[in-house]
């Protein structure tokens, strides 16, 4: 995994990187089950005053690389348990780019490839009994029951054509829009749909600015909260069904197809650095579990810095 880091980041920096975010999920920051932690490294580079059809926009080019684990709540028993498992032992490995447009209208879209690993080769394993050890915590076991290696390719589509603000005074303001998203491949296939709202001390258009404003890169300053709600159609999770064209894992599980999803948090944003907070609630995903709006949560911190 360290070197899959290393490797690139090397590659992201022959680009004119102008901000780099490192991203870390955990469901209570000190615990395990189910969506268990997940980190993401991200470089953006930025182009501005661009035109099509008469549409001025901004183009942000995203570089990523991104480890999530899954585990059962009863991550600290042996594999000869593994009746007692509520969901498998899932590693997942991430890479790609993306690329997203923010137009004059504050409409956007994003398109994007990510090359995906479920399995050993995930180092999801090797990344959580690391932490483990080294923190004093319980030594996970059963990572070798996770599901089966399997590789694949998922193209990323977004789009928001539907955005309103409100002004509340010279510095407060509130607004919304209404997101689509689809996530197409082979180990992850899915949908979502959902709205977005923030209320504070905001900038336009709705991700950034253009450079030259006030000789200064993003400015002024942000100060905002953020909720979410929506929904998430799931056609094929290879987290929790293994693989979709010949499963051979240990332990698969059956899942409700429709996921509720809600988020709530913060963004604070002064000079050269953001930082955002969130809280993920969730609906019931596994089948053998009663179903609930908020059966599961994780939080998110979000560190970037601008240059």
């Amino acid at each position: 995994m360290k070197k899959l880091v290393i490797y690139f980041a090397i590659i992201c920096l022959t680009y004119s990187l102008e901000t780099a975010t490192f991203i870390l999920d955990n469901d209570m920051l000190f615990s395990d089950k189910w969506y268990t932690n997940g980190m993401e490294v991200k470089y953006d580079d930025y182009f501005f005053n661009k035109e099509k059809n008469s549409l001025k926009y901004n183009e942000k080019d995203t570089y990523l690389i991104g480890q999530k684990m899954f585990v059962p709540t009863t991550f600290y028993k042996s594999s000869e348990y593994i009746d007692t498992y509520d969901r498998p032992f899932a590693g997942y490995l991430y890479f790609g780019k993306l690329k997203e447009k923010y137009y004059e209208n504050s409409n956007y879209t994003k398109k994007g490839l990510l090359v995906e690993i479920i399995g050993s080769k995930s180092f999801a394993a090797d990344a959580q009994e690391y932490h483990h050890e080294n923190f004093g915590m319980t030594t996970p076991r059963g990572w070798d029951t996770q599901i089966e290696d399997i590789y694949g390719l998922a193209y990323i589509y977004e789009r928001s054509n539907n955005y309103k603000e409100y002004k509340i005074d010279d510095n407060i303001s509130f607004d919304e829009r209404l997101v689509t998203g689809l996530h197409m491949g082979n180990v992850m296939f899915y949908g979502e749909l959902y709205g977005a709202f923030r209320f504070g001390k905001i900038n336009k258009p709705y991700e950034f600015k253009g450079r030259e404003e006030e000789g200064g890169f993003f400015s002024p300053d942000e100060l905002y909260m953020i909720a979410e709600g929506g929904v998430m159609a799931k056609v094929h999770d290879s987290t929790l069904e293994g693989d979709w064209f010949g499963d051979n894992s240990p332990l698969t599980v059956d899942y409700y197809p429709l996921l509720a999803t809600n988020k709530i948090g913060v963004v604070s944003r002064w000079n050269n650095f953001q930082f955002d907070y969130e809280l993920a609630i969730q609906s019931t995903e596994i089948k053998s579990r009663k179903w609930s709006m908020n059966d599961f949560k994780y939080h998110t911190l979000k560190f970037t810095y601008i240059w």
